[in-house]
């Protein structure tokens, strides 16, 4: 482990191999890949039958065309130079992939929530996403170019201020970090407004119902939502042993409180579109105590490809 001053020393040696003004360079006419080809390739592994409206949600708008093109956006990252620091990178990190949601202490905090794409990498790959999505949801809600330059400008500079300071603090204060309540943020405030009326007992009322024999399970909602039975049901089941014997022994014994009620597939996204998605509800003090468990699908990282070639 170097010192403050050697790891900051190295961190502005690295400007020899890729300047700062070099890192805004995009040099598109030097690209040496089909787009709309590379897009295809990413769908090796998804439900064919769910692409369309993949497609559909992505002709929206450009962001919404960017939310579902990581790849394309990875092909062009990967053939620009780097600094050679890497991260544990979000991989798809953009403005709909951040939100509010329980920490397991049961706190609510502010943080990416999708990590589809997480791979070790560029950490310029995750800033660089990130901020084009500023511009893009910023233009998709009406907002002036200067103010979308702005907001991405501002991003780029808390995260310069944040990295120094983080780089100074004691390293389990780092990890421990999370963004709760920050009263001066209304934005923030606002998710998290919004996450604490999202209740277990409303999505039991919106995706189910108790059937005539006293059974609570999935309406059938195509599609976007519908219930799975028969032998894949019982395969997606069968995978909560597995979830439950990596759970901390402390966790495993809550989930074993609980027990296994109905499964769902839920079309969910742009980027996440044809993955497969199930829910599990699962039922634990009675018909009011629900928990429900998404179990979704792992595909390479769309970076895979550059980054262990």
């Amino acid at each position: 482990m170097k010192t403050i001053a050697q790891r900051l020393e190295f961190g502005k040696s690295r400007r020899r191999a890729v300047s700062r003004n070099a890192q805004s360079e995009l040099h598109a006419k030097h690209r040496k890949f089909d787009p709309i080809q590379v897009l295809l390739s990413s769908n090796a592994g998804r439900r064919d039958n769910l692409l369309p409206i993949k497609y559909f949600r992505m002709s929206h708008s450009p962001f919404a065309f960017f939310r579902g093109a990581v790849s394309i956006m990875a092909a062009d990252l990967a053939r620009l130079p780097q600094s050679g620091l890497h991260a544990q990178l979000c991989g798809d990190a953009h403005v709909q992939n951040m939100g509010s949601f329980a920490s397991p202490a049961g706190n609510l905090i502010f943080d990416f929530n999708d990590f589809d794409e997480t791979i070790r990498g560029p950490w310029e790959w995750d800033v660089k996403r990130m901020a084009t999505s500023i511009i893009l949801a910023g233009r998709e809600a009406g907002q002036k170019r200067a103010v979308c330059r702005a907001a991405a400008e501002i991003f780029a500079g808390a995260y310069c201020v944040s990295m120094e300071e983080f780089s100074r603090e004691p390293i389990l204060q780092v990890a421990r970090h999370f963004i709760q309540r920050e009263e001066s943020n209304g934005t923030i405030q606002a998710v998290m407004a919004e996450s604490k009326r999202v209740k277990p007992l409303a999505l039991l009322k919106k995706y189910t119902f108790v059937d005539g024999r006293g059974q609570r399970q999935y309406r059938h909602l195509p599609p976007i939502f519908w219930r799975v039975t028969g032998s894949e049901a019982r395969k997606v089941l069968s995978s909560l042993k597995l979830y439950r014997e990596r759970l901390a022994p402390e966790r495993r014994y809550l989930f074993d409180l609980f027990r296994p009620m109905d499964v769902g597939f839920k079309v969910v996204g742009v980027g996440s579109v044809g993955l497969r998605d199930y829910v599990v509800l699962l039922e634990g003090n009675g018909p009011k105590d629900p928990l429900f468990i998404q179990i979704k699908q792992e595909v390479k990282s769309a970076y895979a490809a550059y980054i262990f070639r």
